[in-house]
């Protein structure tokens, strides 16, 4: 997947957090295609839709909570090969077991900074 063809996903109910995270986003892959929406449920649709590469999820919103989400997306045959990346503050092995559990495929500790993107679109990307 190239980065400048990369559509990406921002889901958190928190503005702030969105405007932060699509700024730093913009900043390592000026090129990428990047949407938000702010919850869980409106993730699912939205990547039902239009078929992200790559979704940052924040674990805990209302609605429909990230893991939530997750599990709906992975179980749908319809959206495939979709990496979805957990997004919270919480810095607990129980929280990253569940997240993993749920269908993400990584999980990033906020606040995120420009190194934790770089090296998780070197992985995933």
């Amino acid at each position: 997947m190239n980065t400048d063809t990369l559509q990406i996903l921002i889901v958190d109910d928190n503005t702030i957090n969105l405007m932060l995270m699509k700024t730093l986003l913009k900043s390592v892959t000026p090129h990428a295609e990047i949407s938000e929406v702010r919850d869980g449920e409106a993730a699912v649709s939205f990547t039902r839709a239009h078929q992200p590469n790559l979704i940052f999820m924040d674990i805990h919103m209302p609605i429909m909570n990230g893991l939530e989400a997750t599990r709906v997306i992975r179980n749908d045959a319809t959206i495939s090969g979709v990496r979805i990346i957990g997004l919270s503050a919480a810095n607990t092995e129980e929280e990253k077991r569940q997240a993993v559990d749920a269908g993400m495929d990584d999980y990033l500790v906020k606040p995120v900074g420009r190194a934790d993107i770089e090296s998780l679109l070197a992985e995933w990307a």
